[in-house]
């Protein structure tokens, strides 16, 4: 929840300090947006379970899911979250992957 919260506010100040421009900026990322969704909502849920367990075993709980999330997505986190951070350069696409994490997840708690 505080890389979500880190990201959010990143992107805050990233809207803040923007200027208008005629044409939009568009994000160089290794991934694709569609990818992103699904690794960062993963991302989220990994992190949820790191904030239920107790103290003693996170540290090996967040080095066991990582490995796995690079491993299912077969990903570098470290390139995912240079990934955030070109997409926070774009408002308009950085809003649209965060609304689509985020229905992601709403399905997930449905199931």
């Amino acid at each position: 929840m505080k890389n979500f919260i880190l990201v959010l506010g990143t992107f805050l100040l990233i809207i803040v300090s923007s200027c208008d421009s005629d044409k939009a900026y568009e994000p160089k990322l290794i991934h694709s947006e569609k990818e992103l969704i699904h690794i960062i909502a993963d991302m989220e849920f990994a992190e949820q379970m790191v904030n239920i367990q107790k103290s003693s075993n996170r540290d090996s709980l967040v080095n066991k899911l990582k490995f796995e999330l690079e491993k299912i997505h077969d990903v570098n986190l470290e390139d995912v979250k240079k990934d955030i951070l070109e997409l926070q350069k774009s408002p308009e696409k950085y809003i649209s992957v965060m609304d689509s994490v985020i229905s992601r997840i709403g399905e997930f708690k449905k199931n």
